[in-house]
């Protein structure tokens, strides 16, 4: 088979591609949010992806006319090899029936030293979730090569690159088992490593608890009566946030009520995202209510609040960020 001879590329038709989906959710876009009725998680999770890495299913395994145990015989011309290694601390994995567990869901860094062929086991136990395989950090002047074989290692799914190209699919399984994934060199050996991953494609995340460095003035509201004193409106900013990844979509958003001590009562937060969709929560409350699926993490958030009564109370919150993102060689560092 000739390199890439055999991808099939199924970008733009995510709704069948992943079989997760909610009933309504609400997907952004720079100008505005559009509704989806029966969609599917992915329109908003792959989104930034789907016009560059191959989306597909079990279905699309072929008979890639391997051999085994051993080296995959795939089209390889050995070039250039290391001239010393002693392998990584996943050997000997040369062969399906030797190789690596224990490792799916995980970042993996290993090495392919001299006429080496390395062989990672997973477990499929869930069908309803797509999964990630990325290979990446491929070292300068080789050109690995990763195939994804299923239990009884007579077909697989490949989509081979040319050069040190990262290799990254996303495939949704039909039956559970044990699968197997081969990565093989076609040019070239070296002891620097290569990173893989493969497991769920999906990954939750969250920022931990963190300063806002929001400043909120109530001052003085005496108690009695039923009319409310708002604050100012102030602006938390996560367009350009490192912390979190491109494209994550938000899980949860906390805000906590800590300030200079100063007393109220009848606390109210308030949350609006950049579309100018609003969010309410009682002050001895820290979490918001997050509609799944729905909003992007990154963006300029508007928060203010409103008290019934004050006796000099400073809001200045403590802000946690929830989050869900799709495994990429992006987001690989999150892991």
């Amino acid at each position: 088979m000739n390199k890439g001879g055999k991808v099939l590329r199924l970008l733009g038709i995510l709704f069948l591609s992943v079989s997760l989906s909610l009933q309504v959710f609400a997907a952004e876009t720079d100008d505005e949010e559009v509704f989806f009725e029966n969609g599917n998680t992915d329109e908003i999770l792959f989104e930034d992806l789907q016009n560059e890495y191959p989306i597909v299913s079990e279905s699309d395994f072929e008979d890639l006319g391997l051999s085994f145990p051993g080296t995959v015989s795939a089209p390889i011309s050995i070039g250039t090899m290391a001239n010393s290694s002693v392998g990584d601390r996943y050997e000997s994995n040369n062969k399906y029936e030797t190789a690596t567990t224990g490792l799916m869901g995980k970042r993996i860094s290993a090495t392919l030293h001299d006429g080496d062929v390395d062989w990672y086991k997973m477990e499929v136990l869930d069908t309803s979730v797509p999964y990630a395989f990325v290979l990446m950090d491929i070292p300068s002047n080789c050109n690995y090569d990763m195939i994804v074989v299923n239990s009884d290692v007579t077909e697989g799914y490949i989509d081979f690159k040319e050069g040190n190209t990262s290799e990254v699919f996303y495939l949704n399984f039909e039956s559970e088992g044990t699968y197997y994934i081969c990565i093989q060199s076609s040019s070239g050996y070296s002891d620097t490593p290569y990173t893989l991953y493969f497991g769920a494609a999906y990954k939750d995340g969250g920022t931990g608890w963190r300063s806002s460095g929001l400043t909120f003035n109530f001052g003085y509201k005496p108690q009695g009566g039923t009319d409310y004193k708002s604050c100012e409106h102030r602006y938390y900013n996560l367009t350009n946030d490192i912390a979190i990844p491109d494209g994550a979509v938000l899980t949860d958003f906390r805000m906590d009520n800590s300030g200079n001590g100063g007393t109220w009562g009848g606390f109210y937060k308030f949350l609006r995202n950049s579309a100018g969709r609003e969010m309410t929560q009682y002050g001895n409350l820290e979490a918001f209510d997050i509609p799944e699926n729905t909003y992007y993490a990154k963006q300029n958030w508007e928060i203010w609040g409103k008290v019934l009564y004050s006796y000099s109370f400073t809001w200045q919150p403590n802000i946690y960020i929830g989050y869900k993102y799709v495994v990429s060689p992006q987001t690989m560092r999150f892991l």
